[in-house]
């Protein structure tokens, strides 16, 4: 089922500095990592906005394009546009560059969400505070670290109501380097 009460927002506005090239926009099997990570939202909110440092990035992508905030840097500014931006009580909050983020995913992170300000996946031992339901409530919170210029996602969700559900998802890839991206490639050749 489609949700029309969460929104998803898929941040991407990462330099992509260590692959060396917009990693979002390069192709793979026919479709780029950004829209691959919308198509996988799509299946699941009828709702879906990109958060990127500029607005003219993504305009070949039918979708609203937010701007990061100015209040933070890396992606807190990106979780503070949404959070800014979003109608409902809470919305669901990805990363563009994971790979393997599908609608599977998505349907456990939204099933297991009790009304915790986070609820987020820990994926093969590693936590994922990035592919994960954000309650509107920590906004003011959000806004007040990232003034005090911490802008460490663990660091913020120490101080909130957070939790984690377990995942074990092989292969679970978070794609930063040229040698990532082309090790996907050869999957698909």
């Amino acid at each position: 089922m489609v949700r029309t009460d969460i929104q998803a927002f898929v941040l991407a506005g990462g330099q992509s500095s260590r692959a060396g090239y917009d990693k979002l926009l390069a192709s793979i099997n026919k479709t780029t990592l950004v829209e691959k990570t919308i198509s996988a939202c799509a299946e699941q909110f009828t709702s879906i906005s990109i958060i990127a440092k500029t607005s003219n990035k993504y305009k070949h992508i039918p979708i609203s394009t937010l701007i990061d905030s100015e209040l933070a840097d890396g992606p807190m500014a990106g979780i503070i546009t949404a959070l800014e931006n979003c109608t409902s009580e809470y919305c669901f909050i990805t990363a563009a560059d994971l790979y393997d983020l599908d609608k599977n995913v998505i349907s456990q992170i939204l099933d297991s969400y009790n009304g915790e300000q986070f609820l987020g996946a820990e994926i093969n031992n590693r936590i994922q505070p990035l592919c994960a339901i954000y309650h509107k409530s920590v906004l003011p919170l959000m806004i007040e670290t990232a003034k005090s210029g911490n802008y460490k996602m663990r660091d913020f969700l120490k101080q909130i109501d957070s939790k984690f559900i377990q995942l074990t998802i092989t292969p679970w890839r978070n794609l930063n380097y040229h040698e990532d991206i082309e090790s996907i490639r050869s999957e698909h050749v």
